[in-house]
C-alpha cells in the first residue's frame, strides 16, 4: 500500500493512516479474500466495487 512512499510524519496523520490501512485489510479479508495483493490490484481498477465493499463492511 505504498506505506514507504507516505510523506505524512508528524501530528496524528501517521496514526489515521494505519487505521484506514487496517479498516481496508480486515474488509478484505472478511469479503473472503485470501490474497490481499491481488485483491487490491482487483479493486483498484474497480473504485465502484470497493466503495461497495466498504459500505457492506466487508460482508458479501
Amino acid at each position: 500500500m505504498y506505506e514507504d512512499r507516505c510523506q505524512v510524519r508528524t501530528g496524528a496523520a501517521p496514526e489515521a493512516f494505519a487505521a484506514c490501512r487496517n479498516l481496508a485489510l480486515t474488509l478484505l479479508r472478511r469479503a473472503g479474500h485470501d490474497n490481499i495483493a491481488a485483491a487490491l490490484r482487483t479493486y483498484a481498477g474497480c473504485p465502484r466495487d470497493a466503495v461497495r465493499l466498504v459500505l457492506s463492511g466487508g460482508i458479501t
